[in-house]
């Protein structure tokens, strides 16, 4: 494949998409290749289990225990114990402190950090169902709703809907999660929403009704006027 635009693929001939000084090298064993894809899998999530690893790559889990063993074995990567998983885990060597941050990002249900349902629970105290496909009625958050980070945490879940042909972004459910400081979610989250208004072309931003985040965020919007 030589390129993906939205969910169209395209095909060329293989030495017109890989550079002839990879193409000629000789080609890694099986298990060279699954190896260096847990490196790489280590190296994208920083610390995780065999099962995290085995998903980014879509392999199968004994592969990747496999793999990770070896790894373990020859001193190049290290087995640690983390407080509340059931599973042994994977991490580098060295682990470096890493300094708080101040992220802030609406994240789809495709985002990949919030991909591996299991994983955020485990990382996050995050339990994320996408409701697409469960009938409205039954719907806890709403149909595609964001999740939204804020710093190293996930804070709330927002259900929006672009109205292109009222300019309106339309906030049907806001829900911030248990023990999150309302008023702090509600003013970044309303700076977020303007930030995602504005790259969609919408001049306005209504909040709907539905979560126990809306009162506050309904005022920081009104603020905003």
């Amino acid at each position: 494949m030589a390129d993906r635009r939205n969910f169209a693929r395209y095909y060329d001939l293989t030495e017109r998409v890989i550079p002839d000084k990879y193409l000629n090298n000789e080609t890694l064993s099986m298990e060279d290749a699954h190896r260096e894809m847990m490196c790489l899998a280590l190296g994208a999530h920083g610390i995780g289990t065999a099962e995290d690893f085995a998903d980014y790559y879509h392999l199968k889990n004994v592969q990747a225990r496999t793999r990770l063993g070896e790894l373990v074995d020859e001193g190049i990567i290290q087995q640690v114990d983390v407080e509340g998983w059931d599973d042994i885990a994977y991490a580098p060597l060295d682990i470096p402190s890493v300094a708080p941050t101040d992220s802030r990002a609406l994240l789809t249900p495709f985002d990949p950090l919030v991909w591996t349902r299991e994983r955020i629970k485990r990382l996050f105290d995050f339990i994320y169902r996408i409701e697409i496909y469960v009938p409205e009625k039954k719907r806890q958050y709403g149909y595609y709703v964001y999740t939204f980070l804020l710093g190293d945490e996930l804070v709330a879940r927002i259900d929006l809907k672009a109205e292109r042909d009222k300019g309106v972004l339309r906030v049907k459910g806001a829900f911030v999660e248990a023990g999150q400081d309302e008023d702090h979610v509600a003013d970044n989250l309303a700076e977020e929403l303007r930030l995602l208004a504005d790259w969609l072309g919408l001049d306005r931003i209504v909040a709907g009704r539905k979560g126990n985040l809306i009162p506050a965020l309904r005022s920081v919007l009104k603020s905003r006027i």
